[in-house]
């Protein structure tokens, strides 16, 4: 994990835990398929507060944006693009 937020805890074994938001997004997506990219509406759960940052930071909504998009058979070329956040919705915090 090399995503680290300003918001952390020290428990009582001396341990340091982040303290993370996570958000429910409904987004509009595009992916690359048949040469052209297509637009689609989804939701994602992440904890990553910058919306540009998502495929770069959290890779298991990048991989399972790819699984319901692609599938594990897909052979051609892939491409995911975040166009837009339509709603996002803090439904709580992690316990890293």
């Amino acid at each position: 994990m090399t995503y680290h937020s300003k918001q952390s805890i020290i428990k009582g074994d001396e341990a340091k835990r982040l303290r993370l938001p996570i958000y429910y997004l409904e987004i509009e997506i595009s992916f690359y398929k048949t040469r052209s990219w297509i637009k689609k509406d989804t939701w994602l759960i992440t904890f990553v507060e910058e919306d540009q940052q998502i495929l770069e930071k959290d890779e298991i909504s990048k991989s399972f944006l790819e699984k319901s998009i692609y599938g594990n058979k897909y052979k051609g070329q892939r491409g995911i693009r975040i166009e837009r956040v339509k709603s996002r919705k803090r439904i709580g915090e992690t316990n890293w």
